[in-house]
């Protein structure tokens, strides 16, 4: 959760919670398929799946 409020939420511009619901489906995609964890050796955590499978 601390990683999606400070990579996604603070740099939103966030008028209400309506605009929050709308945009957390693109943010868990990204997040899932896209960003880098360093707990995943820098991979996303689709790719480290992938990858150990």
């Amino acid at each position: 959760m601390k990683t999606l409020k400070r990579d996604y939420a603070r740099l939103a511009i966030l008028a209400d919670a309506k605009t929050v619901m709308r945009l957390l489906p693109a943010w868990f995609e990204d997040y899932n398929t896209i960003h880098p964890h360093s707990g995943l050796r820098m991979l996303s955590p689709r790719e480290f799946l992938s990858r150990s499978a």
